[in-house]
């Protein structure tokens, strides 16, 4: 395990994920403190007023993810800001710093000032475990949107990768009518002996009229407005991928289609299981 009891953590930003797993590692017999957490309800977890202090105090720092926006780092749930060079200029290399998913702007100030860092969102057991997390929470919106079981439900998941593979599996014990669609080959074959649907992304828009909900999981527009337009306006659209995501939410919305765009799920919906896997990944990264 890379960190030890001896050793003095800062909870940096982020959203309710990192509040959980503050209160996890000081169930845990840490010594943890924040910094951009002021309405924590743990009197045994110090809030730091500035970053400076906190980062000159302890020699682990947990950041969020995803970590930054441009020059700033996410600090979700404060009115207080940290920005990359404040955070870079106080790190010293006695320092060990854990984050999730930096952009171009910290990969680029952290190569230039020669800071090391531990990207948890990049080890694919953190990524498998995260997809899990995505995957029930888009069955329990699903759920709360909708007046018809799953059951009795014609559902389209579009995208075999990670959260595609796990999200249809837990989909086929519910027995919908389920189709998956996908564009190579390979997926299509293993989508077909698995005991679903397969059809091809491109193709999806032959079957868009008798699907009661969608589920997007590819990170690029998979869904035309020509596709939307055969939607029925009772049906559900969920779409899972990053922004700007697979589809026109805007044209949907006044097609009368129901969208949600659900980013950040397991941090919104399940913060308590995505800490647990924040915290087990970061124990395994050297």
């Amino acid at each position: 395990m890379s960190i030890g009891l001896k050793d003095r953590i800062l909870i940096l930003g982020g959203d309710e994920r990192l509040v959980e797993l503050a209160k996890l590692l000081t169930d845990k017999g840490f010594n943890v403190s924040t910094f951009g957490h002021e309405s924590m309800d743990n009197e045994s977890i110090m809030e730091y007023r500035t970053l400076e202090e906190g980062i000159y105090e302890n020699n682990i720092i947990i950041g969020p993810v995803p970590f930054n926006t441009g020059q700033k780092i996410n600090m979700k749930l404060s009115k207080k800001t940290a920005s990359l060079n404040e955070l870079c200029n106080y790190m010293k290399q006695d320092k060990k710093l854990y984050l999730g998913y930096p952009d171009k702007d910290f990969i680029e100030i952290a190569k230039e000032k020669d800071i090391k860092y531990y990207d948890y969102n990049s080890d694919e057991s953190y990524q498998i475990s995260n997809a899990a997390i995505t995957a029930e929470c888009a069955i329990s919106i699903i759920l709360k949107e909708r007046s018809i079981t799953i059951s009795d439900s014609s559902i389209l998941l579009i995208g075999y990768g990670r959260i595609g593979k796990i999200l249809s599996s837990y989909l086929k014990a519910f027995n919908p009518d389920l189709y998956v669609a996908a564009r190579k080959d390979t997926d299509l074959n293993w989508i077909r002996i698995n005991g679903y649907k397969a059809i091809r992304i491109k193709g999806i828009d032959e079957i868009a009229k008798s699907i009661d909900v969608i589920i997007n999981t590819v990170p690029r527009s998979v869904i035309s407005n020509n596709t939307i337009e055969k939607i029925h306006r009772n049906s559900l659209i969920i779409d899972l991928a990053s922004k700007p995501g697979g589809l026109d939410h805007d044209y949907a919305i006044k097609r009368g289609i129901k969208t949600i765009h659900a980013l950040g799920l397991p941090g919104m919906v399940m913060p308590k299981s995505a800490a647990k896997v924040i915290m087990e990944t970061i124990f395994t990264l050297q």
